[in-house]
Formats: structure tokens, C-alpha cells, sequence
């Protein structure tokens, strides 16, 4: 097995960025469809695609979120930052000024965890997590912005 040099982890951040990009793109978009609902206060009375284009944006949330995380991981794992856990990861973001504190990501992630494996069958509290979700949102694009200036600074193209 060849060991992963530098070049090969910069390489594959490149493709994480840029699929981050087509990801954010489709997490805008619903974002959009959506943003008019916010805040809410309840799903009741929604529609079967109203309750679709919702589903669309937890889902996209997620994954984005999800793959935001790996691309941090992949710039730790460049700058030989240990990787075994991520608070050492989200502690050098932190550092390095892709993320305002520690705690927004946590945040943010927690909302992520529970996009994936909370459920409930009451309307208004489904309707706050959504709410969260939106007001989530932004800081995940802040991020990726965050990390594209530190990569573009730090790993220029060509080297």
C-alpha cells in the first residue's frame, strides 16, 4: 500500500471543494424555496410537496454539512494536524479562522444529527427544528467560503 503524500491529500481536497460548491448550489437553491415559510410555527397544513421540498432541505443540510466536515479533516490531515478526533480538527478551523468558535459548529452539527435521526409527530416542533436548519444554513456557507480563502491562500494552484 503507498502512503498518501501531500500532493495526493491537496489533490483531493481540490475535488471536495468543488464538489462542496455543487452541493452548496443545490442546498441554495431549496434554501430559497423555503425561505419564505421561515420562521414557522407549525407543518400542519402543508402540503405533500411543500412537506417534499422540506425533506429536500434537511437532506441537503446534512450532506452538506457532512462533507464540509471531511474537507476540514482533509486540510488537517495536510497541515499534520492528529485527526483521530475531530475536536482536534474543529480546534485548529477555530485557529486558523475557517470557523468562528468551536461551539458554532457543534451547533451546527447538532442540528445536522438531529436532521438525521430525530423524529417527531408534532407539528410545531418539527417546525423549530426546520427553523433551525434555516438559521443554520448561513454559517455553513460562511464556512465553506472560509475554508476556500484559507485554501486558496495556503495551496495555491500549480503547487
Amino acid at each position: 500500500m503507498t502512503a498518501t503524500t501531500r500532493a495526493d491529500l491537496i489533490d483531493a481536497l481540490r475535488i471536495k471543494l468543488a464538489q462542496l460548491d455543487h452541493m452548496g448550489e443545490h442546498l441554495d437553491y431549496t434554501s430559497r424555496k423555503v425561505s419564505v415559510r421561515f420562521p414557522m410555527l407549525s407543518l400542519a397544513g402543508l402540503n405533500p410537496d411543500e412537506l417534499e421540498v422540506l425533506a429536500a432541505f434537511k437532506g441537503r443540510y446534512a450532506e452538506f454539512q457532512d462533507h464540509l466536515a471531511a474537507a476540514m479533516r482533509l486540510v488537517a490531515r495536510i497541515e499534520e494536524v492528529n485527526v483521530n478526533a475531530f475536536t482536534y480538527v474543529i480546534n485548529y478551523m477555530e485557529k486558523i479562522g475557517v470557523i468562528s468558535s468551536a461551539e458554532a459548529w457543534n451547533d451546527a452539527r447538532a442540528v445536522r444529527n438531529d436532521a438525521a435521526h430525530a423524529y417527531s409527530d408534532d407539528a410545531a416542533e418539527q417546525a423549530g427544528f426546520f427553523n433551525q436548519v434555516y438559521a443554520k444554513t448561513p454559517f455553513l456557507f460562511e464556512t465553506l467560503a472560509a475554508l476556500r480563502d484559507f485554501c486558496r491562500r495556503t495551496y495555491p494552484e500549480g503547487n
